[in-house]
């Protein structure tokens, strides 16, 4: 078994990290706008959403 090596964060930039910052506000403001409207409560449309966060959340 190998061990973990530590996460070198200085292979990112600055750039890199504002987008990143950027993105989790947009989401934030998302998931609250979906809380207030009580969509939140219907798993159906929680599944789909989901699944575009993700996708999102791994979009560079």
């Amino acid at each position: 078994m190998t061990k973990a090596q530590p996460i070198d964060l200085s292979i990112i930039d600055a750039e890199d990290i504002k987008k990143v910052q950027e993105k989790k506000k947009r989401l934030d403001r998302v998931m609250q706008v979906i809380h207030e409207s009580g969509l939140d409560q219907n798993k159906e449309f929680m599944d789909e959403i989901n699944v575009l966060v993700q996708a999102l959340l791994e979009e560079k």
